[in-house]
């Protein structure tokens, strides 16, 4: 991890903490999206085989996808990571599968790469 995004990722945790907590922070808080849209892409010019996804699945979302540098929206993925990892490609797909009493979310958790950088969209 380089400077610049250590330094984005510590201004996340202190605008986060300055608003009292992400549960204390007001909906459509576009200061948490901006810095979060700074931090993909720092993260993208860093790692440009990086991948993009989402946990909690609908029909028209797809798990992973790599990212292009394109706009990310407002609770557009939930994490980013340096390279695909079909591993967690796999917890996903059967936590979204299965029924609770078969799958928890702590296995998709458990099989968080290092190098991933989670989010929090308001």
């Amino acid at each position: 991890m380089n400077e610049k995004l250590s330094q984005l990722l510590m201004k996340r945790t202190e605008f986060v903490r300055s608003h009292g907590g992400y549960w204390e922070m007001t909906e459509f808080d576009q200061g948490i999206n901006d810095i979060n849209r700074e931090i993909i892409a720092e993260f993208y010019s860093l790692y440009p085989d990086a991948w993009v996804g989402n946990i909690n699945q609908n029909n028209n979302q797809p798990i992973m996808q790599k990212y292009n540098n394109e706009c990310v929206y407002n609770f557009g993925w939930d994490f980013i990571i340096d390279k695909f990892d079909q591993n967690l490609y796999d917890k996903i797909l059967s936590y979204n599968q299965a029924t609770f009493a078969d799958e928890s979310l702590n296995n998709v958790y458990k099989a968080y790469p290092a190098n991933i950088i989670t989010f929090v969209w308001e």
